[in-house]
């Protein structure tokens, strides 16, 4: 038994690994353009090694989806589930939407990229999408007839292209419509300032008044 989980533990950094280089080779050119040879390069092993966790390019891309937007999808349900107050519980999911962003940026590029690509389409990142946007239904249907929050609009793609839709545009778009600006979406004081326009956007369109939970520290 020792000898065995001894020889899964290199088997399964080694697959970390490649998930987490082929995130970075994905997001900067696409399904399309994204060789095996790259990701295989940055690990440090051969294209042919990759084939022992991931039997062709697809499979590897759909893992790389699983393992970004799988893990987020968790997360907020693990949110509202743990929240009784369904403002808070969305103004909580801002955050963790800014810091998912920020602390993994190959998710913006990534979510771009399958919104403009549709030939490439993910199965794994519509099989997850769907779930998703009817958390959120749930949970504005739920808001309105409560009398918590009342939304500018009862459409929760209104709320979520204008929220989400933000984060993505000035993570993955902005730098690369603008270079010559020495411009960092990443750094620590755009991190902050774009939470706080966030938190004010979202709000504004629940149709709440000030904040009711504290800024973080």
């Amino acid at each position: 038994m020792m000898r065995a989980a001894r020889r899964r533990a290199p088997a399964e950094q080694t697959r970390s690994e490649i998930l987490g280089a082929a995130e970075a080779v994905f997001a900067e050119r696409g399904f399309a353009e994204a060789r095996l040879e790259d990701v295989a390069s940055r690990v440090g092993v051969t294209r042919a090694a990759l084939f022992h966790h991931f039997r062709d390019k697809r499979a590897l891309y759909e893992a790389v989806v699983e393992d970004v937007f799988g893990s987020l999808l968790d997360r907020a349900r693990s949110l509202f589930a743990s929240t009784p107050s369904l403002s808070e519980a969305i103004e909580r999911s801002v955050d963790l939407w800014v810091d998912a962003v920020w602390d993994r940026p190959a998710l913006a590029h990534l979510l771009l990229r399958e919104a403009t690509n549709r030939d490439s389409r993910s199965e794994t990142f519509e099989r997850l999408c769907r779930p998703a946007l009817d958390m959120l239904q749930e949970i504005f249907e739920r808001g309105e007839r409560s009398g918590e929050f009342r939304p500018l609009t009862g459409n929760p793609f209104h709320f979520v292209s204008m929220v989400a839709g933000g984060s993505v545009f000035f993570v993955a778009a902005v730098p690369s419509l603008a270079p010559e600006l020495s411009f960092d979406p990443l750094s620590l004081e755009q991190r902050e300032t774009h939470r706080a326009d966030v938190r004010r956007v979202a709000r504004r369109l629940l149709g709440l008044g000030p904040r009711s939970v504290p800024e973080p520290a």
